[in-house]
């Protein structure tokens, strides 16, 4: 069984409402990870150079995720 155009469309718009919030809550827990990675470790990652690169490893993740959830964000508004 083959869907039409209307159905596919259809299909496409659901997907894409059910998805709305996603780039906010990256976007938040993405900052939030970043600002622990910042300001809470700071004292705790000069004690190990291990500790350091955990550190540095939250603060790009951080950087990374709220970069893509904007990215993603801009792209679905687009494509309205």
């Amino acid at each position: 069984m083959q869907r039409t155009v209307e159905q596919s469309l259809a299909i496409k718009t659901e997907a894409r409402n059910r998805l709305k919030w996603l780039p906010t809550v990256i976007f938040i827990t993405s900052v939030l990870v970043t600002l622990i990675g910042i300001f809470a470790l700071s004292a705790w990652a000069e004690t190990s150079g291990f500790y350091h690169a955990t550190q540095h490893l939250m603060i790009f993740l951080g950087g990374a995720g709220a970069g893509s959830s904007l990215m993603f964000s801009i792209k679905t508004k687009r494509g309205k």
